[in-house]
């Protein structure tokens, strides 16, 4: 994956993340829904495959922070060590995609 176009690297990312979330239950500490982490990603997937767009949505950076919802998530349904690996592929393919449409 590594030599992958950013946008499909970002893509593969996503898509792995949203397939662990349709697999989980809401965590009951958060505010936000596994269905709301859903939607975000999938407005995000549609994005990043556009070759047009120039540059991600702003809130593309908080998607998988500390603490966020994905991680919460992740730590209630058992994928904590997953959700790592994928946070270190997202800022890595983020940070790429960013550099190729700047």
């Amino acid at each position: 994956m590594n030599n992958w176009p950013a946008h499909l690297k970002l893509h593969s990312v996503l898509s792995s993340t949203k397939d662990l979330l349709e697999r989980s239950e809401n965590d009951g500490w958060g505010s936000r829904t596994v269905s709301d982490s859903i939607s975000e990603i999938d407005i995000v997937l549609k994005y990043v495959l556009q070759p047009k767009n120039t540059s991600p949505p702003e809130y593309l950076n908080i998607l998988f922070g500390p603490t966020g919802n994905i991680h919460e998530i992740s730590l209630a349904n058992g994928w904590e060590t997953e959700y790592g690996f994928l946070a270190d592929e997202f800022e890595s393919s983020i940070n790429n995609y960013i550099q190729e449409h700047s």
